[in-house]
């Protein structure tokens, strides 16, 4: 999934750091979302910027199924946080 989803210029985008990569689990953190910045530049408030952000996640849990894992997000930029932390694991 990293090789071929996760590549250099994604991770300069997202400011992503890639902090385990195994055949088991793929773990990132994004220190920046330019979904977000687009958002707050909207004018959308912290509820509408945390919605928008679930809708857009599906297709990240869509990748991880396409991948045969399961992604858990312990954290997210949209809801406050300082990063969103994507954990995949397999299934």
């Amino acid at each position: 999934m990293k090789k071929t989803l996760f590549t250099k210029p994604a991770q300069w985008v997202f400011e992503m750091d890639v902090l385990e990569s195994t055949d088991e689990k793929l773990s990132l953190d994004f220190h920046y979302c330019p979904l977000v910045k687009a958002w707050q530049k909207a004018g959308c408030s912290d509820e509408e910027i945390a919605k928008l952000c679930d809708i857009a996640m599906c297709g990240d849990h869509g990748i991880g199924e396409r991948y045969d894992s399961v992604l858990d997000l312990s954290k997210c930029i949209a809801k406050g946080d300082d990063v969103c932390s994507l954990r995949y694991h397999k299934k």
